[in-house]
């Protein structure tokens, strides 16, 4: 992984762990982090809702720059929950009320 301060390339590291074989017995969740926006908020958030019968997705959106929509959406789609987390917050308890 690299970071270059250029966009946040959310699709296809989602799609990779959405493809991952769960472990049988338990259901399979994903927390998804991001601090910044997505070109395509619509195709991650659909590919949310293709994939929700077997997975359960969270979302955390950190720090001011985090799109609202894509945090909401996929969390909705995604049958999870979500918490937005400013930059003077402190995520302890945020982050643990989504286990």
């Amino acid at each position: 992984m690299e970071a270059d301060f250029g966009g946040t390339e959310i699709y296809y590291p989602l799609e990779s762990a959405l493809n991952q074989k769960g472990i049988d017995g338990y259901p399979k969740t994903i927390f998804l982090l991001t601090d910044g926006t997505v070109d395509n908020t619509e195709g991650v958030i659909e590919m949310a809702r293709q994939k929700s019968k077997n997975t359960r997705i969270s979302s955390i959106g950190i720090g001011n720059g985090a799109s609202t929509r894509l945090i909401e959406g996929t969390a909705e789609a995604g049958r999870g929950k979500y918490v937005m987390i400013s930059d003077s917050e402190r995520p302890t308890e945020k982050i643990i009320s989504l286990l």
